[in-house]
């Protein structure tokens, strides 16, 4: 029998950069539309980081730029440990599947204020949605990653309801953890 180990920190710092990379292509790409190669990690950078009121929208400022590439990825690079952090938790208390979802919300909840505070009267109100898009587009696929490295997670919220202890003695048991194992999703192909 195989055993798989899973390392913290190689799973968060692969979520991170995958939710990282997702938003910086996702970026790219509306400022390659737009004719404007990093404009808005530079007008991110001059509001965010450098508290800039009035950016300036029609240049690029490449230390803005820099900075907001160093804390995109590190933000990113937290927000990947806390979740895979949660997750394994949950592998042990089931429960903490909430806090996942507490995660997901409180991180969304928090891009959207911020934003929404940040940009006000600067001239780059218009950065909002796609930078809420962009973080759900992050979510999705970090969450995918997780979804798809974490089979037995999967299998436990298939058979138990989110937010159940995971004290029922159909989970409780190390049979019912092996029969989860070996149970296989119905769009899956048997071996």
């Amino acid at each position: 029998m195989t055993r798989h180990h899973h390392s913290l920190g190689d799973e968060a710092t692969s979520a991170g950069l995958l939710g990282a990379t997702t938003v910086a292509v996702w970026f790219l790409l509306l400022d390659f539309v737009a004719g404007r190669p990093l404009h808005i990690a530079s007008v991110l950078g001059q509001v965010l980081l450098l508290g800039d009121r009035t950016p300036e929208l029609g240049r690029l400022h490449w230390g803005a730029v820099e900075l907001y590439g160093f804390f995109h990825f590190l933000s990113f690079l937290a927000v990947g440990w806390l979740a895979v952090r949660l997750l394994h938790m949950a592998i042990r208390q089931p429960v903490w599947l909430v806090g996942l979802l507490l995660l997901f919300v409180s991180l969304e909840t928090t891009v959207f204020a911020v934003s929404f505070a940040l940009f006000q009267g600067t001239g780059a109100e218009y950065l909002r949605w796609p930078v809420l898009i962009g973080n759900v587009l992050a979510v999705l696929v970090m969450g995918t990653y997780l979804w798809r490295t974490h089979r037995l997670v999967v299998r436990y919220v298939a058979r138990v309801p989110l937010g159940d202890t995971g004290d029922e003695t159909e989970v409780k048991s190390p049979e019912a953890w092996h029969s989860m194992a070996r149970w296989r999703l119905p769009w899956k192909a048997t071996r």
